[in-house]
């Protein structure tokens, strides 16, 4: 039972796959786990991974679509375009995305992601758009203020969806 929202003494329960969800993730340098209960189906999705930066959650959900008979977007080839290295100067900065702040910075005309010490390269699909393979996520960027600064990042990672606010200037 959850005591505060979805969350119930280390467990967040919620709607996967558009049935109800038991879950919890976790992750250790060189790991990222997610187990998905869904206690009203007598069915379980856990994914393990050895990649840190795997997107669990997206997975399970994907495997929970699966279990329930739901259409899954399946992993698809995504294409690396070209790019003006000037362009990536409009999102460097950090973004409170969830609890989690990230970074961007442009070294050497690559886009950086950190979300802590580690750091990936999110490569460009369009000006605005860019997908950091590691998590199979995808970053697009909004528009730019008069200072020519991103002011909010949308990362899509499976059919989860999350929102970050530049916290810096």
């Amino acid at each position: 039972t959850p005591v505060m929202h979805d969350y119930a003494y280390g467990w967040q329960v919620h709607s996967m796959a558009a049935h109800r969800q038991i879950g919890h993730g976790g992750g250790i340098p060189g790991f990222a786990t997610y187990i998905a209960r869904f206690a009203d189906d007598d069915a379980t999705v856990i994914v393990l991974s050895n990649n840190e930066a795997a997107n669990s959650q997206g997975v399970a959900a994907a495997l929970a679509g699966t279990l329930f008979d739901q259409k899954v977007k399946l992993p698809e080839e995504r294409k690396i375009v070209p790019i003006d290295a000037k362009v990536l100067d409009h999102y460097i900065g950090t973004y409170q995305l969830g609890p989690t702040k990230v970074t961007f910075t442009n070294e050497d005309g690559h886009l950086m992601f950190g979300a802590g010490p580690g750091k990936m390269e999110a490569q460009p699909l369009s000006d605005t758009q860019f997908v950091v393979k590691a998590i199979d996520g995808v970053f697009t960027f909004g528009a730019l203020d008069a200072n020519g600064k991103a002011q909010e990042v949308r990362l899509e990672q499976g059919s989860t969806s999350t929102a970050a606010k530049r916290v810096n200037p």
